[in-house]
C-alpha cells in the first residue's frame, strides 16, 4: 500500500510542483521504509539460540525499529527543508493554473489540481484501509488493555508501531489536502509550503515517540505485570515462605527472562527429608545435605 501511495505522490509532486505532496511522498517513503525493517526484524529476531546468542536476538528487532526511525526522522528532515525553501523562495505550483493541462490520454485529460485531488483521494483510501487493517491486528493483541497501556507493556513494538504510523499517515494526507485548499482558494502559496512543513513534524513526532519506546526496550526494560503473576504463582506454593525478589527483563518479542529469590520454609524440608521421602538414607550430614538440596532443587523445578 505504501509503495503505490508513494509513487503516486512523488508523481503528483513532479507534475504539480506541490511541496505539499512532496512532503506526503517522503512521508509515505519512510513508513515502507520502517516497515521494511520491521520485517526484517521479525525474521531475524526469531532466530533460534545459539552458544552466540544463548537467550536468542530478539533484541534485534528492536534495532531495526531504531534504523527505522532515524531513516523517518532523516526524511522529515528533507521535507521541512523543501517546504522551508518553498516559502522562502516564494515557489508557486503548478496547480494554482487549475486549467493546466498536465496528463492527457485520448479525450481524457487531468489539470495540475485534479491530479492532486485525484492522489489524495486515492492514497486516503490506500491508508484509510491499511489502518483499519492494523488497528484490527492491535485490538487483538491489546485484549482488555488500554491501547496506553498495552503499548508501555508489551514486548513487541511492531503493531502497534504500524499502527501509528497509519494514523499518523492519515492525518498526513488531511494536513497536505488542507494545505493544498488553501493554495487554491487563496492564491497564496506558503499555505503549500506551510503544509509540506506540517508533515515533516509529524513524521518527527513520530520517531521521537517511537524511538523512546524502542530505547527503552533495546536497553532492557523490566515486565512489572509479569512480575506480579510470578509473585502471585510462587506465593501460592505450600513450600515457599516468601518471595524476596524478583527481576525480569525483556530480551524480546514475548521472550522474558526473570531471575527470582525465594525462602522455603524450613519445617516443610525439614518434614520431607525427616520422613523418609528420600531414597538414601540419613546416615551422615553430607546425605542430610544432598537430601535437602536435592528436595529444595524439585521443588525450584515444581516452580518453573
Amino acid at each position: 500500500g505504501n509503495s503505490i501511495v508513494a509513487a503516486l505522490k512523488f508523481s503528483a509532486a513532479l507534475l504539480t510542483g506541490s511541496s505539499a505532496m512532496f512532503g506526503e511522498g517522503f512521508h509515505s517513503v519512510g513508513d515502507l521504509i520502517n516497515q521494511l525493517a520491521l520485517f526484517i526484524g521479525i525474521k531475524r529476531g526469531t532466530k533460534q539460540s545459539d552458544r552466540r546468542f544463548p537467550f536468542g536476538r530478539g533484541k534485534e528487532r528492536y534495532a531495526w525499529n531504531l534504523v527505522a526511525i532515524m531513516i523517518v526522522g532523516f526524511l522529515g528532515g528533507i521535507t521541512a527543508l523543501h517546504g522551508f525553501r518553498a516559502i522562502v523562495d516564494g515557489h508557486i505550483p503548478d496547480y494554482l493554473e487549475k486549467d493546466k493541462i498536465v496528463f492527457s490520454a485520448g479525450a481524457i485529460s487531468f489539470s495540475s489540481f485534479w491530479i492532486v485531488q485525484f492522489v489524495l483521494g486515492a492514497s486516503l483510501l490506500v491508508e484509510g484501509y491499511t489502518l483499519w487493517v492494523a488497528k484490527k491486528v492491535v485490538w487483538k493483541q491489546k485484549g482488555e488493555k488500554s491501547l496506553w497501556k498495552y503499548v508501555h507493556q508489551s514486548s513487541d513494538p511492531t503493531g502497534y508501531a504500524v499502527l501509528f504510523e497509519d494514523i499518523v499517515a492519515v492525518f498526513g494526507i488531511f494536513i497536505a489536502a488542507a494545505g493544498i485548499w488553501l493554495t487554491a482558494s487563496t492564491g497564496n502559496a506558503i499555505f503549500d509550503g506551510i503544509a509540506a512543513m506540517c508533515v515533516a513534524a509529524l513524521m518527527f513526532g513520530t520517531a521521537i515517540f517511537l524511538g523512546r519506546i524502542i530505547m527503552v526496550l533495546i536497553a532492557g526494560r523490566s515486565s512489572a505485570e509479569l512480575e506480579g503473576e510470578i509473585a502471585q504463582f510462587i506465593q501460592g506454593h505450600p513450600s515457599v515462605e516468601r518471595v524476596h525478589r524478583i527481576s525480569t527483563e525483556i530480551r524480546g518479542a514475548g521472550v522474558i527472562s526473570a531471575d527470582v529469590w525465594v525462602e522455603f520454609k524450613e519445617e516443610a524440608i525439614f518434614h520431607h527429608i525427616s520422613n523418609g521421602f528420600q531414597k538414601s538414607p540419613l546416615d551422615t550430614p553430607r546425605a542430610v545435605v544432598e537430601a535437602t538440596y536435592g528436595h529444595v532443587t524439585g521443588l525450584v523445578d515444581t516452580l518453573k
